[in-house]
């Protein structure tokens, strides 16, 4: 049974460039699918989240749905514009998992960051991009991490740490 939204929806679509580039923000951005803004009251707060989350790194916004035979890919993520979380859209559950999985055991690789282990780090960083990138959630992430807050992910994600 198809849900019902709680608002007003929009979509967002990207240019062809990222037929063949990965998208600066988000990674899973392709001509072939859209973005899901919720939690806009109308079209003009749904750009403003979008060019505060994603900056001018995309094509179109739309209020109506727009059609699988256009974009084949459908749905790529979610954003939410109250609190402009970015959230790829799971299409590879198992390789979610498996990446969660890397990520657990990646972590202790983080303390010899300390130690001038910068390749080591980078290898954790990209794992969390990874699983991101891949539909996990924030919270699954922080999580497997054994955290509860999420602002480290978040900086693992966009490459602020």
């Amino acid at each position: 049974m198809p849900r019902k939204p709680k608002g007003p929806e929009f979509f967002v679509t990207f240019g062809q460039r990222y037929r063949q580039e990965t998208h600066p923000v988000f990674p899973p951005a392709h001509p072939d699918g859209w973005l899901r803004v919720v939690g806009a009251a109308d079209i003009t707060q749904a750009r403003e989240a979008t060019f505060k989350t994603l900056g001018s790194q995309w094509s179109n916004i739309y209020a109506d749905e727009l059609h699988p035979e256009t974009f084949p890919l459908g749905e790529l993520g979610r954003l939410r514009a109250n609190s402009l979380e970015l959230r790829p859209t799971p299409r590879e559950p198992e390789r979610v998992a498996a990446l969660l999985d890397q990520v657990r055991r990646s972590q202790d690789a983080v303390r010899e960051y300390d130690q001038g282990r910068e390749k080591v780090f980078d290898q954790f960083r990209a794992a969390v991009q990874d699983a991101a990138a891949a539909g996990a959630s924030v919270a699954s992430i922080a999580k497997a991490l054994g955290q509860t807050g999420r602002a480290r992910v978040y900086d693992l994600i966009y490459g602020r740490l």
